[in-house]
């Protein structure tokens, strides 16, 4: 029997060998200019500026699903909260997802989101706060229709 990757993974999430990963299913706009999405806020003393400078990384694009990474380089020890949002435009006035995962030095501050329910061969812009910083913008493409490489 051959599984893909993202099988295996949803096995060993079943079975909890492996913690979950968020995900998300595209909930953006109410209809109305509002939106039912949490917001990023941060009080407090920033993390460096550097903090992002793993930048960000996206792959493993499916039809519907594609996977996000990024990699935190605080200066302190964690663990942290990490926002993350994706939108249909680089201004992110069209959300479709955002949320709040953690992170910590037994993940070596990653964070890794398999980002699913999102339209076949469509562009996405994604990036990730923490600590009152923000990742640099990072684009992506699900795969069009037929197109998906399954391993």
């Amino acid at each position: 029997m051959n599984l893909t990757r993202r099988e295996l993974l949803r096995l060993a999430i079943a079975a909890g060998a492996v913690k979950a990963l968020p995900v998300f299913t595209g909930c953006g706009d109410d209809g109305e200019g509002g939106s039912r999405l949490p917001e990023y806020h941060f009080e407090g003393e920033p993390g460096p500026a550097t903090l992002f400078s793993h930048a960000v990384a996206s792959g493993d694009p499916l039809e519907d699903a594609v996977v996000l990474w990024t990699r935190l380089s605080p200066d302190r020890p964690g663990p942290f909260d990490v926002f993350w949002e994706i939108a249909r435009d680089e201004a992110f006035l069209r959300r479709i997802g955002a949320g709040w995962t953690t992170t910590a030095a037994d993940r070596d501050f990653t964070v890794k989101l398999d980002a699913m329910g999102l339209e076949p061969g469509t562009t996405y812009y994604y990036r990730f706060r923490a600590l009152g910083r923000t990742s640099p913008l990072g684009r992506t493409r699900t795969a069009p229709v037929g197109m998906a490489f399954k391993a």
